[in-house]
């Protein structure tokens, strides 16, 4: 990664801090990635999908430097002001779904992971796992913000 994309940010003419923002995200993911590198093998499926996230992240990065479509497409001064802004709204909108791809995926990952390093965790280790991921942020009648959910299943 640091030798692709981290050096293209430099050439990115839009969207600069952004796309950044999003690096140094993946740059966290790679380093959770490197950490589960002993089970590489049981985790092939898992691991294709952060390499298409990757890629999906490059043709974006590209896309916005110098004389690229993107780029010339927001800085353009024959679009109108509008224009530009819902485009610039729609790329902002393709980082958010890359980023969160690409935690999604790390996260896959390092539950795969726990499952071929503990093939037989325990309860309590599962009910951690299944509510970090299947936590929602939700309104409640009381107005607060976050909740917790669990499927009812788990208590039987």
């Amino acid at each position: 990664m640091a030798d692709v994309l981290v050096p293209s940010l430099q050439t990115v003419v839009v969207m600069r801090a952004e796309l950044g923002l999003l690096f140094e995200k993946l740059e966290g993911f790679v380093a959770c990635l490197v950490a589960l590198s002993s089970n590489y093998a049981a985790m092939r499926e898992g691991l294709v999908q952060i390499l298409k996230v990757l890629s999906a992240v490059y043709s974006t990065t590209r896309a916005c430097e110098k004389e690229q479509l993107l780029a010339l497409h927001l800085t353009d001064a024959e679009y109108s002001r509008e224009l530009r802004t819902t485009l610039k709204s729609e790329l902002l909108g393709r980082i958010v779904d890359l980023s969160l791809q690409a935690a999604i995926e790390t996260l896959k990952l390092s539950l795969t992971f726990e499952s071929v390093s503990h093939p037989h965790p325990s309860a309590s280790s599962k009910l951690q796992l299944m509510a970090f991921a299947q936590s929602t942020i939700a309104s409640s009648k009381d107005g607060n913000k976050g909740r917790w959910w669990m499927p009812k299943s788990l208590f039987r």
